[in-house]
């Protein structure tokens, strides 16, 4: 889908961080065949994903976007990326998120018609709204970090975070954000409160 489809539009690299998240939750049985409420939530965002391209390649399948939510947000995404392009990296990463958001509440409406979400889903979900709210507030992200232990690296930290063309960043953020909203929901244990912050520094440093 992404080199195929979206390579038309110059876009066919800008869904990989997607990719990772759902790389992570299929080797762990999270999602894929078996139903669940990520699985749910997952399929609703690639749906958006498939509508928007659809739309902005005037496919036939367009006609049926308007019943999925973040399609036409993410048919703005590629069109612009495949036009004029960007003119810099935090328009294109403002664009971006307010697509996925949209996109990831249609999923997440979808989900809950047919689970309960877990306390751990509804910590993990939490944890993706701060990724997109980062993505959307990159300035405000480094006047709060640059005073942090990571201080002189925070621009390259956040840059790395939110690079959506890397499949890693998404696979170990979402790693990341599973141990923590386990510890948060009181499912997780000692073992993966340990893991946290070495798991998202060993990720950035194998990245610099």
């Amino acid at each position: 889908m992404q080199s195929q489809f979206f390579g038309q539009l110059k876009a066919g690299d800008q869904f990989r961080a997607i990719e990772g998240v759902v790389h992570f939750f299929m080797a762990n049985s999270l999602g894929g065949a078996s139903e669940s409420w990520i699985s749910y939530v997952d399929a609703g965002i690639i749906e958006a994903i498939q509508r928007g391209g659809a739309i902005a390649l005037g496919l036939p399948a367009a006609t049926y976007a308007g019943k999925t939510g973040g399609a036409n947000q993410w048919a703005s995404f590629p069109s612009i990326q495949g036009g004029i392009g960007f003119a810099n990296r935090n328009d294109h990463d403002r664009l971006w998120s307010v697509a996925e958001q949209a996109a990831t509440e249609y999923g997440a409406r979808l989900a809950d018609a047919k689970f309960k979400r877990s306390a751990r889903e509804q910590s993990w979900f939490e944890c993706t709204q701060l990724f997109r709210w980062i993505m959307r507030n990159r300035e405000a992200t480094y006047q709060g970090l640059k005073s942090t232990a990571i201080g002189p690296a925070a621009w390259a930290f956040i840059n790395w975070m939110t690079d959506v063309t890397d499949v890693k960043p998404g696979k170990c953020l979402t790693e990341v954000a599973w141990f923590y909203a386990g510890v948060e929901s009181g499912t997780g244990g000692l073992a993966e409160v340990a893991r946290i912050l070495p798991r998202l520094l060993q990720c950035f440093g194998a990245a610099a």
